[in-house]
């Protein structure tokens, strides 16, 4: 994909290049909990998905695109993290680390992780 990361600036890379656990010991955890958007296109903007889906065509190629403007804000479950607190679970969105290229990226990360948790022992 370096071909459409120099045709589209709005282009980011794929979900899973975005993103990363904060220590290894949660790679299995994070790739379990965000397994469906892993493989999703990302870029910033409407005008990049357009341009990314006209560049796939042309290349006969079949993926999805996750327009980060596009992902809603989705808070916490109330009262989750709290509940939490005095665990070793944590929310898998707490475990991750993202890349700080777009500012919605992290909302991204939000929304999918969404009320998942890990847990670091039984």
């Amino acid at each position: 994909m370096k071909e459409l990361k120099s045709r589209c600036r709005g282009y980011l890379g794929q979900f899973y290049e975005l993103i990363k656990p904060i220590n290894a010991t949660y790679d299995i955890a994070v790739k379990v909990a965000m397994q469906k958007c892993l493989k999703l296109l990302v870029v910033d903007s409407e005008e990049a998905a357009t341009i990314c889906n006209e560049f796939l065509k042309e290349k006969n190629i079949s993926k999805d695109l996750l327009v980060l403007s596009n992902v809603p804000d989705r808070p916490f479950a109330k009262g989750l993290q709290a509940k939490l607190h005095d665990t070793s679970a944590q929310l898998i969105y707490d475990v991750i680390e993202c890349s700080r290229q777009n500012n919605h990226l992290e909302r991204a990360v939000r929304y999918f992780s969404g009320s998942k948790v890990c847990v670091k022992d039984f």
